[in-house]
């Protein structure tokens, strides 16, 4: 009787320990778990999906286009405000689906009769549906644009935005991350005539969840002028694409 129980404990004690290696086994190593992370991120900044570049040159956009007016009725020290709501689909035909809805407080800021600045308040919320991935997001965004002298090619952009998303990936692992960003724009550079990122940075503090396993990087994507930015994670390097959204 007392063999027969210690070879019954014996047998459930193995299960036990092969169950256990098995959950294991099943979980993602560090290097995986930022590579991922690193794809998820490509996807909030790029462009070609909506994402937060492609909001920058929006609102860039913006400040163009109503700045002859504006010009035209400048009072001192006046405040100029505009709320709106604008939705933003992805043009027919495209590999990469999207559909945004802006909520956004914009104006003009003067010093006496010296236009100063141009200020951005938006909130966003949507989804993309691009080949390598899917996200659904909503962020807050707090943008100040700068350098307005007559003859300057280019604003300055400083500013924070928040972004919280709920990703899916189709290729490697195949994971769903759950992702929580605290973004500073740091002197971002955007040409006033091509709408183009020239150069500055994006510090990220970055939090979440890689299929149910915690992660935490704080991280930074410096633009390189040329529709890519760089960025690095847990010690690799990465390129991303910003028409796409993704890591090259």
């Amino acid at each position: 009787m007392k063999t027969t129980i210690k070879i019954l404990f014996f047998f459930l004690l193995t299960g036990l320990i092969i169950t256990g290696c098995k959950k294991d086994d099943n979980l993602l190593s560090e290097e995986e778990i930022a590579e991922e992370v690193a794809d998820d991120i490509a996807a909030l900044i790029g462009s070609g999906n909506s994402g937060l570049s492609a909001e920058i040159a929006d609102v860039a956009e913006i400040a163009e286009e109503n700045l002859p007016d504006t010009s035209k009725t400048i009072k001192s020290d006046t405040l100029y405000v505009v709320d709106t709501t604008i939705v933003r689909t992805n043009p027919s035909g495209t590999v990469i689906t999207y559909n945004y809805t802006y909520q956004m407080q914009y104006g003009y800021l003067f010093d006496g009769v010296k236009l100063t600045g141009f200020f951005y308040e938006g909130d966003a919320d949507g989804s993309f549906d691009a080949p390598r991935i899917a996200s659904s997001t909503s962020s807050v965004s707090d943008w100040l644009f700068e350098n307005f002298e007559i003859g300057s090619s280019y604003y300055i952009l400083n500013g924070t935005s928040s972004i919280t998303s709920s990703t899916e990936s189709k290729v490697r692992n195949k994971v769903k991350i759950k992702s929580n960003s605290q973004i500073t724009v740091s002197n971002v550079k955007i040409d006033k005539s091509t709408l183009q990122i020239l150069e500055g940075s994006l510090n990220l503090n970055i939090s979440g969840t890689v299929d149910d396993q915690d992660f935490s990087y704080n991280v930074t994507v410096i633009y390189s002028g040329n529709g890519k930015a760089e960025l690095t994670i847990n010690g690799n390097t990465y390129i991303i694409n910003l028409s796409t959204g993704e890591i090259e």
